[in-house]
């Protein structure tokens, strides 16, 4: 979810950046911004495609004939097994979030609230954390520009991405790894379904 949150952003800024540049340079409005929409969220689910892609590449998963041919699981197994596994990489997630650097923890969190917050009003709070990260007073970013704020936007997103992937992801895949491997009752619901892929 956060990172379709972060790609339903991504369209918003580019929208609003479109918008922006058109009507400075040539003192026209977008005629169809549902349209030009549309077309902008094509264009980044291609890019985050690529992306997913290009991950795959390099962590390849294993579809032999054999993982197809495996009997299915009686259903409570299952779901006992997911259950179990969603906790431990909740519990990581946030034993993960605890060892980031004092600096990064708080605008981490703010950024991945838990709050439920309407798109507006996601946009309004990312908004105002974009412009403390960079060190802008509350009067220095209303009187930014729109381009200048998408900037100061992009800037947040590139950096909670880059604390993301350097702090968060392998400590998370590690702590996934050694819990469930230490997990008694899970290791006995895998043992029900022997070869079963999760």
């Amino acid at each position: 979810m956060a990172d379709l949150e972060d790609l339903t952003l991504t369209v918003i800024f580019r929208l609003m950046s479109i918008s922006g540049k058109l009507f400075r340079e040539k003192a026209e409005r977008i005629n169809d911004p549902e349209l030009m929409a549309s077309k902008i969220t094509d264009f980044v689910y291609q890019e985050e495609l690529r992306a997913i892609r290009t991950r795959l590449k390099e962590q390849p998963i294993d579809n032999s004939e054999s993982e197809l041919k495996r009997p299915p699981i009686s259903q409570p197994i299952a779901d006992g097994i997911t259950t179990i596994k969603s906790e431990i990489a909740r519990e990581c997630f946030e034993a993960c979030l605890e060892k980031l650097p004092a600096h990064i923890k708080p605008v981490f969190r703010s950024y991945y609230t838990d709050a439920a917050l309407s798109p507006r009003e996601l946009v309004a709070m990312r908004k105002r954390l974009a412009n403390q990260v960079a060190g802008l007073t509350q009067a220095q970013g209303q009187g930014q520009t729109s381009e200048q704020q998408i900037r100061t936007l992009n800037n947040l997103q590139s950096k909670v991405n880059k604390w993301r992937r350097n702090h968060i992801d392998e400590c998370v895949r590690e702590c996934v790894a050694a819990k469930e491997s230490q997990h008694a009752s899970l290791n006995y619901l895998m043992e029900q379904s022997p070869g079963e892929p999760y």
